[in-house]
């Protein structure tokens, strides 16, 4: 989800703003959790890491005596990185989808700064009952 306006100006303007940086330090900062928090990496493994969340450099880590190895910061953030990759891709197939549904919402909301749910809903159409699964939405 926090993907999806960094696909959206991707497939829809052909480029990308400052508009995502939030979006788009939210997903990092979940994508490592769950890498070296939750156990969610099969390379890693269940562990827990003490991860440093904050930059000295840009890009750039640095492992402390009490933390993880180099080598396991790299593990991380490569891990990491995969898993937003993987987000990336789902998102700009789910946004590919429902081009034409987003179309619709644009052109409804550059005629009307607001809607009442009645109008979004005329607009957009039913809502579905059950959103597929991630599995579902891959291209």
């Amino acid at each position: 989800m926090l993907l999806g306006g960094y696909a959206s100006e991707t497939i829809v303007l052909g480029e990308l703003s400052t508009g995502c940086e939030s979006d788009l330090r939210r997903a990092t900062e979940l994508a490592a959790h769950m890498v070296a928090h939750y156990g969610m990496s099969e390379l890693l493994g269940p562990v827990y890491y003490e991860h440093q969340e904050s930059h000295a450099f840009l890009g750039h880590r640095i492992a402390t005596e009490s933390g993880p190895s180099g080598a396991t910061v790299y593990a991380i953030e490569d891990q990491a990185r995969q898993l937003l990759g993987q987000a990336r891709k789902r998102a700009a197939a789910i946004v590919e989808r429902h081009r034409g549904v987003l179309d619709r919402l644009v052109t409804g909301l550059l005629d009307r700064e607001t809607m009442e749910r009645a109008e979004l809903a005329g607009l957009l159409g039913p809502r579905p009952e059950r959103w597929p699964a991630a599995t579902q939405v891959v291209a």
